[in-house]
């Protein structure tokens, strides 16, 4: 069952850890529009005011409240709820650590690549 206080993953194991650190990272969330991030937003934002009823009618499934928690998690700041600009995401991590690994290792390397 959801719970937006808890990791989906069982963070007493290796395994659990890992897989919420993939989820974070994971760099189809730049991709998202940002409607869907709005939605997630929303979705989250009613879950906290109004918590929920088994078997309410029009609710979100636990699916989607992870995923709009997940979403939400690597794209907004999580102290003042903000969105983050999409560089500086963790979902960005890995798309931008090549460029910044390579200009760092470029043959060469003077000064100004160092810097980059």
């Amino acid at each position: 069952p959801f719970d937006l206080k808890r990791s989906r993953f069982d963070s007493s194991t290796f395994f659990g850890r890992l897989s919420q650190i993939l989820v974070q990272f994971d760099p189809r969330k730049l991709l998202v529009s940002d409607q869907e991030l709005d939605k997630a937003i929303s979705t989250i934002n009613s879950y906290k005011k109004q918590g929920r009823e088994p078997h309410k009618q029009g609710e979100s499934s636990d699916v989607e409240l992870w995923h709009a928690k997940e979403l939400v998690e690597s794209r907004c700041h999580p102290d003042d709820g903000k969105k983050i600009l999409l560089p500086f995401c963790f979902a960005a991590y890995v798309p931008m650590q090549p460029v910044i690994i390579l200009g760092m290792l470029w043959p060469g390397g003077s000064v100004a690549n160092q810097v980059f």
